[in-house]
C-alpha cells in the first residue's frame, strides 16, 4: 500500500505551504492570510490526519484505511481552502503537489485488506 508515501507527500505539501506563506498576502477569496484562523485550520487537520495515520500504521484495516483517507482528504480540503495564500511565485508548486496528493488519494483501495 501506498499509504506511507502518502503521508510523506502530505506532511511535505504542508510543509512547503505553511513555509511559504506570506504575510503581507490577502487572497481575492476575502480570506485574511495575514490572520492566524488559517493556520490553525490547516494545523487541525494535518494533526487529525496524522492521528488517523498512526492509527492504521498500528492496526492496519480497511476502518483505519478509511479513516485515514477521509482524514488525508480533509487535510487536502483545508490546504484547498487557504491555496490564496501560498506566495504567487509558490503557487503552482504548491497545485501540483496538492493535485498530485489528490490523486494518490484516490488511488488507494481500502477494499483490498491484501494491500495491508
Amino acid at each position: 500500500m501506498k499509504t506511507s508515501k502518502t503521508t510523506s507527500l502530505l506532511l511535505s505539501l504542508g510543509t512547503l505551504f505553511l513555509l511559504g506563506c506570506s504575510s503581507d498576502d490577502n487572497g481575492t477569496s476575502g480570506l485574511d492570510c495575514n490572520g492566524l484562523i488559517w493556520i490553525d485550520r490547516v494545523a487541525d487537520e494535518a494533526d487529525a490526519f496524522v492521528a488517523a495515520s498512526i492509527a492504521f500504521s498500528q492496526n492496519p484495516s480497511a476502518i483505519t484505511c478509511n479513516a485515514a483517507n477521509a482524514a488525508a482528504r480533509d487535510y487536502l480540503d483545508a490546504l484547498e481552502e487557504v491555496r490564496e495564500c501560498v506566495p504567487g511565485s509558490e503557487r503552482a508548486q504548491f497545485q501540483r503537489l496538492l493535485d498530485e496528493n489528490m490523486d494518490a488519494i484516490a488511488d488507494i483501495d481500502c477494499s483490498n485488506t491484501s494491500n495491508f
